[in-house]
């Protein structure tokens, strides 16, 4: 049996924005993510890790 890897990852997201003497606008945000991760591994030989 060959080693295999899964992973998942979600994160949420978050704005604000900053007004600076009523005439300036500074928005921070962090946006949103998905990751997904799928990995299979053989070796050159064809065997599998002990």
């Amino acid at each position: 049996m060959y080693p295999k890897n899964f992973a998942i990852g979600v994160s949420a997201g978050y704005a604000y924005n900053f007004v600076v003497k009523q005439r300036f606008l500074l928005g921070v945000f962090i946006a949103p993510g998905f990751g997904y991760q799928r990995v299979e591994t053989t070796e050159l030989d064809g065997t599998g890790q002990k």
